[in-house]
């Protein structure tokens, strides 16, 4: 969870409106970036001594592409950055932008999974309850499948498998494997390849096969760590921010190398497919690290 910009502690009532305005912030309340004591403010809200306000930076505009659409179901692809629904860096996420392209109130959409900020890739949005519960009841019945590709600072043993560790909260936006109230978590893996360390003694490299078979917040990402193969760039379960590249450059990781590349759905007479590109950002830290291009289509089979 990031920072906020501002943040005060109020000394006597005033209106939220007038304090942002002292500050010229009011931009901020418009793009839904100010909490008061933890929740999102709003313009008539008037502000008693002691409340928190807190304004958070916003987030670098981005814009979401709709791969598909059928039945009230929109298959879109999500940049890392974005958030699918609205967090402290704004209202501004998948479900704000495809209610503006449909015209629609974002409160009207349901994301069947939810991709984490810093994970690109395509998810699914439903428009209703009729859609919503279908897809709902087919992820219930394994009917919906998923394939991610990610890279992870490590190899995991055996090289395919079932990884079915439960997870619970950790504090602070946080995962862990068991806990208090851990939930049941199944996410299936195969190793396409590897690549040798650049660095003596290093971490191999590997390409992952993930495919999720529950939907646990962070669930490939803390079972990934979990068996000894944090994602690359996922700095919040131990992945590097950085690494050696073959040739010897230092390679900076923007984003968690984690794609959702392919979600499948539908009655077993009438299957539908969405895909997404694999980003470029996930490509050439493979190919820089060593991998073969070909790796990155059988990940994808």
């Amino acid at each position: 969870m990031s920072a906020p910009l501002f943040r005060w502690v109020v000394a006597e009532p005033l209106s939220l409106t007038q304090l942002l305005e002292q500050h010229g912030l009011l931009s901020a309340l418009r793009d839904g970036r100010v909490f008061v004591d933890d929740k999102r403010g709003a313009a008539e809200l008037s502000l008693s001594a002691g409340a928190v306000v807190e304004v958070f930076a916003p987030r670098p505009r981005v814009s979401i592409q709709i791969l598909s659409e059928g039945d009230d179901v929109f298959a879109v692809h999500k940049p890392a950055s974005l958030p699918t629904e609205p967090d402290r860096g704004g209202a501004d996420c998948v479900l704000s932008q495809l209610g503006k392209e449909l015209r629609v109130e974002p409160s009207g959409l349901f994301a069947i999974s939810r991709l984490d900020v810093g994970v690109s890739g395509v998810l699914l949005v439903t428009l209703g309850s009729r859609s919503r519960e279908r897809l709902l009841q087919e992820r219930a019945e394994g009917r919906l499948q998923r394939r991610y590709i990610a890279l992870s600072n490590g190899v995991p043993e055996p090289p395919e498998g079932d990884w079915h560790d439960a997870l619970s909260g950790a504090g602070q936006g946080r995962r862990k494997i068991g806990g208090v109230e851990a939930q049941a978590a199944h996410s299936r893996y195969r190793v396409v390849g590897s690549a040798t360390p650049s660095v003596p003694q290093g971490a191999r490299t590997a390409l992952l096969a993930l495919s999720p078979q529950t939907g646990r917040t962070h669930q490939l990402r803390v079972h990934a760590a979990a068996h000894a193969a944090p994602l690359l760039g996922d700095r919040k379960y131990g992945g590097p921010a950085r690494m050696t590249g073959a040739d010897g450059s230092v390679l900076a990781f923007s984003q968690i190398l984690l794609h959702a590349a392919w979600v499948e759905w539908g009655t077993e007479k009438a299957r539908k497919r969405a895909a997404s590109e694999p980003v470029a950002a996930l490509v050439s830290a493979w190919l820089a690290l060593g991998g073969e291009l070909s790796d990155i289509q059988r990940a994808l089979d």
